[in-house]
């Protein structure tokens, strides 16, 4: 985040000297506060409308004279973005007195459209919640689960010849313990993304350095060029993840048919959770 503002920072402060900046951001996709320097700070409010963000900052009338620093008269709250914390915020003891008229209206014709699309069917059920952000080597790390499972059970068939490449971007929310429904595979990936076989008989150490140079890696931070900080922990995940770590000298892709892998992505993980649901990773319902 600091680094992108730096460019605004230099024209404002130069005729100003001492003026209190305060950057609201934005797009970073992260819940974040920082101290710039000694006048000004940053504050981003989550991503996804995940979060509500309140700040709250005093503006002294001869700013070169106040000597708070930027972070003492600046305070910010995450407020989750649901109606138990917007209750609690607002002091009440219950959510009933949020929802108006219009609201119920609204709220009664999503289910009823949900039902319609069939986003209510139960697909299998989850034994813990699963993370977007955390880090790779959490159990509960969504991506850890959706490379190292669902991808290469699924996309790949157990294959360790074959790599998928993926960018952290595509799955937008957690996924929560319990019953697992359409909506939820929908909501946690709702792209028409497809897997493509891009090159055939490629060697262990040239996948690596692509993998480097992308910034990409199976359970690490791979290269320090691009990074995607998570939204509600702290730390970072890779801009790309990969299935595997590429062992030098073995080669990957060999042999394969031109549409091998060209499966839209969200019926692997949705046939996945079929399949797998009374098993080990998901618990019977």
């Amino acid at each position: 985040m600091a680094p992108r503002l730096a460019p605004l920072m230099a024209p404002l402060m130069a005729p100003m000297i001492s003026c209190p900046l305060r950057f609201v951001a934005g797009h970073s996709h992260v819940r974040a506060f920082r101290v710039l320097d000694n006048h000004s700070v940053a504050y981003e409010a989550g991503n996804y409308l995940n979060t509500v963000g309140f700040a709250s900052f005093s503006y002294p009338p001869n700013a070169s004279n106040a000597s708070s620093s930027a972070s003492s008269n600046f305070e910010y709250r995450n407020i989750d973005a649901n109606q138990v914390s917007m209750a609690s915020v607002a002091g009440l003891n219950s959510t009933t007195p949020l929802l108006t008229a219009a609201g119920a209206a609204l709220q009664a014709e999503i289910v009823r459209v949900a039902a319609t699309l069939g986003l209510n069917d139960v697909l299998g059920c989850a034994p813990r919640t699963y993370g977007t952000y955390l880090p790779w080597s959490s159990a509960e790390s969504l991506w850890r689960l959706w490379m190292q499972e669902v991808t290469t059970q699924a996309a790949l068939g157990s294959n360790a010849s074959r790599i998928v490449v993926q960018s952290t971007g595509a799955l937008r929310y957690d996924l929560f313990s319990g019953p697992v429904t359409r909506n939820d595979i929908w909501t946690m990936c709702p792209f028409a993304d497809r897997y493509w076989r891009v090159a055939s008989n490629v060697n262990g150490v040239d996948l690596r350095m692509i993998l480097s140079s992308l910034g990409a890696g199976p359970g690490s931070l791979g290269g320090t060029t691009r990074r995607r900080a998570r939204a509600l922990q702290s730390g970072a995940l890779p801009a790309y993840a990969a299935t595997s770590a590429p062992v030098d000298g073995r080669m990957y892709a060999a042999n394969r048919p031109a549409d091998a892998l060209l499966t839209p992505c969200w019926p692997v993980i949705a046939t996945w959770i079929a399949t797998l649901a009374p098993r080990e990773l998901w618990g019977d319902l």
